[in-house]
Parts: C-alpha cells; sequence; structure tokens
C-alpha cells in the first residue's frame, strides 16, 4: 500500500519543489489527472500512487512525516 494519497499528494509534490507536469511526466499520465486526483475530482489508483511513490524515489519515513504534516496543517487550519 502506498504512503501517496489523494489528499497528500498536493503536499508531497508541492514540499519537493516539483509542479503536477512533473509528476505527470514521472508515471506518464496527464497534470490534469493528477490535479484532478489532488482535488479528489478523480480517484488515485493505487497502482498509480505506488508508481509515484517508487518515482520519487523518497524513503517510505519520509513521506510518512509529510503526510503526518500535511494532515497537522489542515487541521490548524480549519
Amino acid at each position: 500500500m502506498s504512503l501517496v494519497k489523494s489528499d497528500n499528494l498536493r503536499d508531497i509534490r508541492t514540499l519537493l519543489g516539483m509542479t503536477s507536469d512533473d509528476i505527470a511526466g514521472l508515471i506518464g499520465v496527464s497534470a490534469q489527472f493528477i490535479r484532478m486526483c489532488e482535488t479528489g475530482s478523480r480517484k488515485l489508483p493505487g497502482q498509480r500512487a505506488l508508481a509515484i511513490e517508487r518515482a520519487l524515489n523518497v524513503d517510505r519515513e519520509t513521506l510518512t512525516r509529510i503526510g503526518e504534516l500535511s494532515a497537522h496543517i489542515r487541521n490548524v487550519s480549519k
């Protein structure tokens, strides 16, 4: 199971200094697809999430920390 999810994809790529075009190019999909996943209008399939995780070459601990930070920021801003 991937640590990359629709609700943290934007945060992960932003913290890594990447655009939706960058992510899309890494896994062979359109930037529009990435943006739709980020906004929740499309589900991020597990196979694509794993492809993103592998392409980013970021260890699982870092992805976990980014996910936790992302969730914390969302909760604080409510």
